[in-house]
């Protein structure tokens, strides 16, 4: 409920003002951690080793491409193919 009331219409608006880019992006970037801090568990408790370093470099990575891509124009998907 906190999720829907509270942390849905920042993120709307953070999609729909523009001066609000960085914070859609900082929103972005916690949620990917947060994915990544759940696999990293969920791996754990099946006793696999996942790279810590592979997930948080080709995260970053990611959110770069996404980040300084032109709006309106499709991301370079050679380089995200790479990551």
């Amino acid at each position: 409920m906190i999720t829907a009331g509270v942390l849905l219409p920042i993120l709307i608006a953070s999609i729909v003002i523009s001066k609000l880019l960085l914070l859609f992006v900082v929103l972005t970037g916690a949620t990917l951690i947060g994915a990544l801090l759940e696999f990293w568990l969920l791996a754990r408790k099946q006793q696999i080793r996942a790279d810590a370093a592979a997930g948080l470099l080709s995260a970053v990575a990611l959110l770069t491409v996404f980040y300084f891509t032109q709006p309106g124009k499709l991301p370079d998907l050679f380089m995200i193919q790479l990551i």
